[in-house]
């Protein structure tokens, strides 16, 4: 877990991605990992992933012309 505090996925543009039942420090783990990436500088959004994923879905999408040829 020390190697995420590096903040090496930030710069790659990866993820870092915490799931299991509930009471084992994911939360914990990501606010930490989160703050750390804020004194290091970077922006941190912090959401569950039901939210994220419900703003993917609702989003608009860009309107689009195809070509027939």
């Amino acid at each position: 877990m020390r190697h995420l505090f590096e903040l090496h996925f930030v710069t790659d543009r990866t993820n870092a991605l915490f799931y299991g039942r509930g009471g084992l420090g994911k939360t914990r783990l990501a606010t930490a990992l989160g703050y750390a990436a804020c004194q290091a500088g970077h922006t941190v959004l912090f959401t569950a992933a039901v939210d994220a994923i419900n703003a993917l879905v609702t989003r608009p999408r860009p309107c689009t012309v195809s070509k027939r040829n």
